[in-house]
């Protein structure tokens, strides 16, 4: 490629990038990683004030925002109750999904199959004790072994909770959504290597290049990235697909996603070596 049709790629690959006044840490880092898809790809980018989500126009006038990579809670159900196909389930939730850990026991017990405990947190005590006393009453007490058990909650909330199943043998499947996502997920298995655990990672980046993404994320921002960094790197990279191909959006989510979130079992990810450090030299 000449440097003449390198400059008039970059020209007509020009995309803009509308942010909200006032953006939240989450956008703030759905920003960062649209900045560093666009960088990686030599990509001028432009920035405007004025929309309620970060969302990213293109020259067509078509816009994508990470927003719309994510899954409805109708989706996220569904894709969690197909995961459960064994009775006496328990279902642990961070309080901010509420409404989602009452559709998806809705959308299981339709199934046929018994949720036996419903769990949220945080509360005012937070070492998780209270749901140690009851896993062991359903154990000894009931007679009930919990055979799968759906969280809702992030990776470092997961490596609190989670252990205290272990009083059941064999240890529960676990089933999660993209809201676990959580980069040490790649650098650290510690007790998922004794079961089996689903996320939906927000990404069709295949698995093999999720090192080189948190690497120069880290080099980029001094700091690891997050699952809406993320969502930001991966609607930057269906933009310029969708540009430098000329298809709409739509055709570049098909292209690059299967069925919208790689469904991704643990066991079978690369392992970083921890803490990446060769990210910070």
């Amino acid at each position: 490629m000449s440097v003449f049709t390198a400059i008039l790629l970059s020209f007509n690959l020009a995309l803009q990038v509308c942010m909200p006044v006032g953006a939240s840490y989450h956008q703030a880092q759905e920003l960062n990683g649209i900045e560093l898809a666009f960088k990686e790809a030599g990509i001028p980018l432009k920035r405007y004030l004025g929309c309620k989500k970060v969302e990213i126009k293109l020259p067509s006038g078509e816009t994508i925002s990470p927003n719309d990579l994510l899954p409805t809670w109708k989706e996220e159900a569904n894709e969690l109750a197909n995961l459960i196909s064994k009775q006496h389930v328990a279902i642990i939730y961070r309080r901010d999904f509420k409404g989602l850990a009452k559709m998806v026991e809705e959308t299981i017990r339709n199934k046929g199959i018994s949720v036996v405990l419903t769990y949220s947190y945080p509360k005012e005590k937070k070492n998780f004790l209270d749901l140690l006393e009851r896993l062991i009453d359903l154990k000894d007490n009931k007679k009930i072994h919990i055979n799968s058990v759906v969280f809702l909650g992030t990776y470092k909330e997961a490596v609190l909770i989670m252990p205290f199943f272990r009083i059941f043998r064999p240890f529960p499947k676990v089933a999660a959504t993209w809201r676990i996502y959580h980069p040490l997920l790649f650098a650290y298995r510690s007790f998922l290597e004794t079961t089996t655990y689903y996320e939906w990672f927000p990404s069709w980046l295949p698995i093999i290049t999720i090192r080189g993404f948190i690497i120069n994320y880290i080099k980029t921002y001094k700091h690891p990235p997050t699952r809406f960094a993320a969502l930001g790197y991966d609607a930057a990279q269906m933009a310029i697909y969708a540009v430098r191909n000329d298809v709409k959006i739509e055709k570049a989510k098909v292209n690059r996603i299967t069925a919208n979130y790689l469904k991704v079992n643990i066991k079978n990810l690369p392992k970083l070596v921890p803490p990446v450090a060769d990210a910070y030299n």
